[in-house]
């Protein structure tokens, strides 16, 4: 018998595994919401202007919305089981209003435009697809035992 230092292993199926999993996802998720709120609150002439094409920012704010949908759906996919997967939405649709309001009462160069919150609220869709496509639309498997 040799003597030296015996480590355990800790299988993906423990509940440790899990919670750090879960964990790291929800603060992902909060991570990138605190960035939206940041890139729609700066005020304008703190950002850059770059003109890729007309509207251009819409196609931003879609994406930064399809972001939003899939940490949501990802982070905590046994709470959107079903027609339940459609919550998300309506966190898109608040968080996506209240930012265009505070755009337009803070007066730091930035207004309320309804097309942003338009492209905000699409977004929903390319963001709650690609989480069907890469999880297929499966939850969480519970152990028969918790």
């Amino acid at each position: 018998m040799t003597s030296g230092t015996h480590f355990t292993k800790i299988s993906e199926n423990s509940i440790f595994a899990v919670n750090i999993y879960a964990v790291i996802k929800k603060t992902l998720f909060f991570i990138y919401l605190i960035i939206i709120t940041l890139l729609s609150l700066w005020p304008a002439k703190g950002l850059p202007h770059i003109v890729l094409f007309p509207q251009a920012d819409k196609l931003i704010h879609c994406c930064m919305y399809a972001g939003l949908t899939f940490l949501a759906l990802w982070a905590w996919p046994d709470q959107f089981i079903g027609n339940k997967q459609f919550l998300p939405l309506l966190a898109v649709i608040f968080w996506g209003f209240t930012m265009e309001v505070l755009q337009g009462l803070m007066h730091w160069g930035r207004t309320f435009e309804l097309l942003d919150e338009v492209a905000n609220i699409i977004g929903f869709l390319p963001g709650w697809l690609m989480w069907r496509w890469i999880f297929k639309g499966k939850t969480v498997q519970r152990d028969a035992g918790h």
